[in-house]
C-alpha cells in the first residue's frame, strides 16, 4: 500500500476485541520524516486513550508503541530508530503480561505490563493515517497481519524471513 503523507489511509473492518493478547506485524518503507504519524493502530484515534494498540512514527525517526486500558494510556517513544528509504519489519506483541516490540525480528523494547486493554469495539484498524488528527504517513507499507496471540520469537523469526 502506498501512502502519501497528505491525505491517504486504509481502515480495515473492526477485528473485535483481541482479549490481552495479540500480535500486529507489518513491513514498513518511510519515504519522508514527520512527527506523530501512524503505521497502524486500532480505535478513534491514536492519541489520549481513544486506541487499543498503537505503532506510530515520533519526533521525525523513532518508532512510539502503546496501548491502552479503558482509563491508562501506556506509551514508549524513542524505542527504535525508523529510518528513511529502506524496509523495516515490525512487531508488536502483548501476552497480558509483556509488551514486545521486534524491528528486524529483533526484539528491541520490552516492557512488564499487568492490564485489561480497552477493546475500542466498533473501530477498525486504521493503516497509514489517522483522519480524525489530520496526520498522514509518507510511506509504503505492506504485509500487514494481526493475530489474537502473541506469537513467539521463533514465529515471528520464521514469518518475518
Amino acid at each position: 500500500m502506498s501512502f502519501d503523507g497528505v491525505d491517504d489511509y486504509v481502515v480495515a473492518p473492526d477485528i473485535g476485541n483481541l482479549g490481552n493478547r495479540f500480535t500486529v506485524m507489518g513491513w514498513v518503507y518511510k519515504i519522508n520524516s514527520f512527527s506523530d504519524r501512524p503505521i497502524i493502530f486500532k480505535g478513534y484515534k491514536n492519541t489520549y486513550r481513544n486506541y487499543t494498540f498503537r505503532v506510530i512514527e515520533r519526533y521525525s525517526n523513532y518508532f512510539d508503541v502503546g496501548i491502552c486500558s479503558p482509563v491508562t494510556e501506556y506509551y514508549h517513544s524513542n524505542i527504535s530508530t525508523f529510518e528513511n528509504n529502506q524496509w523495516i519489519s515490525f512487531v508488536l506483541t502483548y501476552d497480558g503480561n509483556s509488551l514486545r516490540f521486534y524491528k528486524n525480528s529483533n526484539l528491541v523494547f520490552q516492557n512488564n505490563l499487568n492490564i485489561n486493554l480497552d477493546p475500542y469495539n466498533g473501530f477498525g484498524v486504521k493503516i497509514g493515517g489517522d483522519n480524525i488528527d489530520g496526520q498522514y504517513l509518507n510511506a509504503l507499507i505492506d504485509e500487514i497481519r494481526i493475530y489474537n496471540r502473541p506469537l513467539s520469537n521463533d514465529e515471528i523469526r520464521a514469518i518475518l524471513k
